[in-house]
């Protein structure tokens, strides 16, 4: 079993997500998101599904984290949405940078994007340096 916490950096965002691949390769997602804007609070929550794909992008010889999607819904307006995180560069064999970006969220600038860190634990359940 492989995991990925996903930590959020941003003064409007905040929250974390955790998707884990099984052995079998299944994956799912947990986790809870919050967006604070101006007055208004929306709470998202992993509804469960999640994707991760690996492929070894930097060339290092070891495939790492590529993409991952994370289902989630709005807890008051029952919306489902979308996070999509891809790394700033190459792949995540451990940790590293990466964007996250909500598409059903947004204004006329275009989809809400914010920074976050992914860190990669290891099946003994260690996180990996």
């Amino acid at each position: 079993m492989l995991s990925y916490s996903l930590i959020l950096f941003h003064p409007a965002v905040t929250g974390s997500l955790v998707a884990v691949v099984d052995d079998e390769g299944e994956t799912r997602g947990r986790g809870t998101v919050h967006i604070h804007d101006g007055t208004s609070n929306t709470i998202l929550v992993a509804d469960g599904s999640a994707n991760a794909s690996c492929a070894d992008t930097d060339g290092d010889g070891t495939a790492g984290l590529a993409r991952m999607t994370f289902a989630l819904r709005d807890i008051r307006a029952g919306a489902r949405l979308t996070a999509e995180i891809s790394p700033i560069a190459g792949d995540i064999d451990h940790r590293g940078r990466v964007k996250v970006k909500f598409p059903d969220l947004g204004g006329a600038d275009g989809p809400l994007e914010v920074d976050g860190l992914v860190l990669v634990h290891s099946p003994g359940g260690e996180r990996q340096r």
